[in-house]
């Protein structure tokens, strides 16, 4: 059976069971982890350059914390803003616990959308038209947190509401598009970028993003959104 002090500060009670005793040092040690993990995330938080965090605690091990960070402007946060956030949280961290900053998995996407119009559009107009999904789109990634999916009902609501005169999206039923998915070799690495095509589905709901993982548009190429005029009329 377990020793009369199973854990530090908890000792057991009269004729309590061993079972007992674990469900209580298991509660104390959750809410041991959850105070912890809340002093991180706040020192982390506040650290400027930060718009965002998540905390995988244990993710190496027992006594490990990785905090991942997402920057307010892109996807990839700078050495020296991950250093700060180093900085700060290790003035908050219990001194057993093993604390990693990184940036989370990048999964840029380059976005090629094929537009076709009720009528005949002027080129003027078509311009115009382009400028605002790309506008629309760009918005809404900057919007994804670490590991939210990317919505593709989304990515077509955006681009259809642009203007009143797009009739639809692709060039053959249920596929409204092609993109293409950049990763990288090394996790939270930016540079030797690995590239993936895939096809926009409307009968998907989303392109699945893992909890490590932060989706943006592709930041190593200076145009991840094409759009094409297709039909008019």
């Amino acid at each position: 059976g377990l020793r009369g002090t199973a854990h530090q500060g908890i000792h057991r009670r009269d004729d309590e069971a061993d079972d007992q005793l674990r469900f209580r040092v298991f509660n104390a040690v959750r809410s041991l982890e959850a105070a912890n993990d809340r002093a991180l995330f706040i020192a982390a938080r506040i650290t400027p350059g930060v718009g965002d965090i998540r905390i995988v605690p244990r993710l190496f091990g027992i006594g490990t914390t990785v905090i991942l960070v997402r920057p307010v402007i892109g996807t990839f946060v700078p050495r020296s803003v991950l250093e700060n956030v180093r900085i700060s949280v290790d003035t908050v961290k219990p001194s057993a616990t093993d604390v990693v900053v990184t940036n989370p998995d990048i999964v840029g996407f380059e976005l090629e959308l094929v537009v076709n119009y009720t009528k005949p559009i002027s080129a003027t107009d078509k311009s115009i038209i382009t400028s605002r999904i790309i506008s629309n789109i760009s918005r809404y990634m900057t919007t994804l947190n670490i590991g939210d999916s990317v919505g593709f009902g989304e990515i077509t609501n955006l681009a259809t509401s642009a203007d009143p005169r797009i009739k639809s999206l692709g060039t053959e039923p249920g596929i409204f598009g092609r993109a293409w998915v950049y990763y990288s070799e090394q996790p939270g690495e930016f540079e030797a970028r690995h590239r993936q095509e895939v096809l926009l589905d409307t009968r998907k709901n989303s392109f699945p993003i893992a909890g490590h993982e932060l989706a943006g548009l592709e930041e190593s190429i200076s145009n991840p959104i094409t759009i094409v005029h297709g039909k008019e009329g």
